[in-house]
């Protein structure tokens, strides 16, 4: 009976093992999984280009309008950062559905409503600069009459930011 209770107490744990999506991913997982959320954009004509660890992709969508990916990685590959861009304001809508999509499928433990709240107003991109920041994810996008912007950073994935403390000649530091 006790080893009847260990298989499947093992086969459960390999299950459960199995369902979990994996965090870490390069850019061709990343599109990959993308496909699989939408398939609005053009996954078979992107233009890659690679330099140290970014990684900048131009891809269309099915209106043919033009988009870029941009990826940092960190050492071992795994993307930190995604900015996404577009010259075409008039494709705000579009964008936030796309924006949806690429958090969705980099962060999907997270949620995308309560995100997108927090850069939109009323779900369209404004000409302002906007922040939003969870446990692990600093989110932010931007919008001006030439172009659209978002960009996610995985704080697990990222070099911790430190800031420099220093006393400037006119700092008192005695009262």
């Amino acid at each position: 009976m006790r080893k009847i209770y260990l298989i499947s107490l093992v086969f459960v744990l390999f299950l459960l093992c199995g369902c979990s999506v994996q965090e870490k991913m390069n850019a061709d997982i990343f599109f990959k999984r993308l496909s699989s959320q939408t398939a609005d954009f053009d996954y078979e004509n992107i233009e890659v280009f690679y330099e140290e660890k970014r990684c900048v992709c131009f891809i269309m969508d099915k209106y043919t309008s033009d988009f870029v990916f941009e990826f940092t990685a960190n050492d071992i590959g795994d993307i930190n950062k995604i900015s996404f861009a577009c010259n075409e304001t008039d494709k705000a809508e579009d964008f936030v559905k796309y924006v949806k999509d690429i958090i969705s499928v980099y962060s999907p433990e997270e949620n995308t409503d309560e995100i997108i709240s927090a850069l939109t107003d009323n779900g369209k991109i404004i000409s302002d600069y906007k922040y939003y920041e969870t446990q692990w994810y600093h989110w932010s996008s931007f919008s001006d009459k030439n172009g659209l912007y978002f960009s996610v950073i995985n704080k697990k994935l990222s070099e911790p930011i430190t800031v420099l403390y220093s006393l400037k000649p006119n700092d008192k530091t005695g009262f």
